[in-house]
């Protein structure tokens, strides 16, 4: 009889192990379902002793220790690949459980109950290093080529990580071509059937393979995996939302080290933490990163909105002059034109009526938001800078012209379509953004219409970006309003997607902005990315923001008085760390008051054992969020 220790792979689950016990011979990293609280659930075995050795402190145990109730797989997952989730884990300040729930997708879990039979694997020199490739996709996917040859004439297999299900398609059509019947694509939007076969394929194959998949599929248990490709570094799509708030990237550069594989960070644009590594020498290079990138030959128009005002005599216009006579164009040869515009629900930009200035931060000079708070029974506004956090109130005058008009302007999706279907009420109109295409597959099948529509326009909020393909023309109508998101990064992002709606564009790229005075759209016309690096980098360290730092994010809601009670008490308790506390500008959906706290640690000193300790100590009801998207 033995006594094993296993971490239930489930959310929701406080301790790190639970004990068992079970009359079969198991062994660390098996597999096994057991009973918890009400339903079964598997669990990973991270410890075996004999009860004999064992019987003190099961007779101290508070509790009764149950049986396990079925060993489903003896080594279903590699020993590197449990060491790189405990450590995930503890960079996270999560739960190993909850990263396991999340890296392993359910179906290919209930499959540890058949035993897998992995070809044999020869022995050969591993080694880990960590490279960056910043170039064009076309290039990117050429070096890829290059590096599957290597590796596949060395009898070893690569897997291509990507961020979401349209960029694992894309990069399997450019690398795919000839090695078919070793190339093998994972990835949830495939039916059961077809992934399970995949999945199998990829494990029994004796040739070398190439396999790409989204992160949930780093747990294929193939042992002669040398190279690890992170393929669209910076997309959005690698950090889950919601808790544990895994950064799946960061796995996979613990499990390249752990495993001893070269690893390799692909983008048009790669993170600015990534890119200052390279700079500090912790990454090297297969090509010398293009910091200023080959285009195609369009025309290219930034054009200024503020004289689209009152103030200019002329009403406000959605689409400039320039903007309507491009599409003008594209209907008549029957060309086609995508147009970006800001989600629903951002934050309005503020401007003057009467000359059109935007209403800006005085300290770092980045578009302000309008908000109001309840003072004594009435409602008093006020300006909040989301870039540095500066406030100050709402009532003054235009600093250029000394008009009291300042007034909010933001152009949604539904405004853009609504104008674009009076003045050109005959022209296919596709659109994709969350209300309308909140699924893969429906966005699949408005691209398909849409590229097989000639004369077409296709409006989108960001989710259209990572589905385009190259088309005629390209076009931005509102993205002012993303300066004012509370997002350290929001500079990094605006760049990311102009430099990917300029990339599709064969022949023209229109930019409309009420800001042209504003540095990152130069850089983004003239895909200037040192200067933009430059820019962004001596902002962070000024801010001490990453990669300068490791930011620790708590949150709680509820009554407001409570909150702060709870919050002050948080920051007492995390002493000598220093937690800066400040109320949540974003409203909770249930209308209850929020409240976050702020840790700044240096990045080598991260992970510190005290802090982790006390983190994974707090009750569920607090959230915790290391390296987080946003602040406020």
């Amino acid at each position: 009889m033995k006594i094993i220790e296993v971490i239930p792979i489930s959310r929701g689950i406080g301790k790190e192990t639970l004990s068992y016990f079970t009359g079969e011979d198991v062994q660390a990293g098996a597999i096994v379902s057991v009973p918890l609280r009400s339903k079964s659930v598997s669990g990973l075995v991270v410890g075996v002793e004999d009860v004999v050795e064992n019987k003190s402190s099961i007779k101290a145990a508070p509790y009764a220790i149950k049986k396990i109730e079925k060993l489903s797989h003896h080594d279903f997952l590699s020993p590197e690949f449990i060491e790189s989730v405990v450590e995930t884990a503890r960079r996270s300040a999560s739960t190993t459980g909850s990263i396991l729930n999340t890296l392993i997708p359910k179906i290919i879990l209930e499959q540890a109950k058949k035993k897998i039979v992995a070809p044999t694997t020869p022995n050969f020199h591993r080694i880990h290093e960590e490279f960056v490739l910043q170039a064009g996709f076309e290039e990117r996917a050429g070096q890829y080529k290059s590096l599957i040859r290597e590796s596949f004439a060395r009898k070893q297999s690569i897997f291509v990580c990507t961020p979401s299900i349209q960029d694992a398609r894309r990069i399997y059509d450019a690398l795919a071509k000839g090695i078919e019947n070793y190339t093998v694509l994972l990835h949830t939007g495939l039916s059961e059937k077809v992934l399970l076969k995949a999945w199998y394929d990829a494990i029994e194959n004796e040739h070398p393979i190439l396999i790409i998949g989204t992160g949930k599929f780093l747990c294929l248990p193939r042992k002669d995996i040398s190279l690890l490709i992170i393929e669209k570094e910076n997309g959005k799509g690698y950090k889950s939302m919601h808790r544990p708030f895994l950064d799946i990237r960061t796995f996979a550069e613990i499990f390249a080290r752990k495993s001893k594989m070269k690893i390799v960070y692909g983008d048009i644009l790669l993170r600015v933490e990534t890119l200052w590594r390279h700079d500090s020498g912790e990454c090297q290079e297969i090509i010398s990163p293009s910091y200023r990138l080959r285009m195609q030959n369009t025309n290219e128009q930034l054009v200024d909105m503020k004289p689209y005002s009152p103030s200019h005599g002329r009403e406000f216009q959605i689409l400039s002059d320039e903007l309507i006579e491009t599409i003008k164009k594209t209907i008549e040869k029957k060309e086609r034109i995508a147009i970006f515009t800001v989600r629903r629900g951002l934050a309005p930009l503020t401007l003057c009526g009467d000359c059109g200035t935007i209403v800006e931060c005085k300290t770092c000079h980045a578009p302000t938001s309008l908000h109001s708070h309840i003072v004594d029974g009435e409602k008093q506004f006020f300006f909040l800078c989301h870039r540095c956090g500066e406030k100050r109130s709402a009532e003054e005058h235009c600093k250029n012209c000394d008009s009291w008009k300042l007034v909010m302007l933001g152009v949604g999706i539904q405004g853009l379509e609504k104008e674009l279907q009076e003045k050109f009420p005959n022209a296919p109109l596709f659109k994709i953004d969350s209300d309308t295409t909140p699924t893969d597959k429906k966005i699949q099948a408005v691209m398909k219409k849409f590229m097989a529509e000639p004369g077409a326009i296709l409006i989108g909020t960001e989710m259209m970006v990572p589905y385009l393909e190259p088309i005629e023309h390209t076009a931005i109508v509102s993205i002012d309003a993303l300066f004012s998101l509370p997002d350290f990064r929001i500079h990094e992002r605006l760049m990311y997607t102009l430099l990917q709606l300029r990339n599709v564009a064969q022949k023209s790229f229109i930019l409309q902005t009420r800001a042209v005075a504003e540095r990152i759209f130069d850089h983004a016309l003239r895909s200037n990315i040192l200067d933009f690096y430059r820019d962004e980098i001596q902002e962070r360290q000024s801010f001490n923001y990453p990669p300068f730092s490791i930011l620790i994010k708590i949150s709680l809601h509820g009554r407001k008085d409570a909150v702060q009670k709870e919050m002050e008490d948080i920051k007492e308790y995390l002493n000598p760390q220093e937690l800066s506390l400040f109320p949540a500008f974003i409203k909770n959906a249930d209308g209850q008051f929020s409240m976050h706290g702020v840790i700044k640690v240096q990045r080598k000193k991260w992970i510190d054992e005290e802090l982790l300790s006390k983190l994974r100590a707090l009750p569920p009801q607090f959230t915790i969020a290391v390296d987080p998207e946003s602040l406020l």
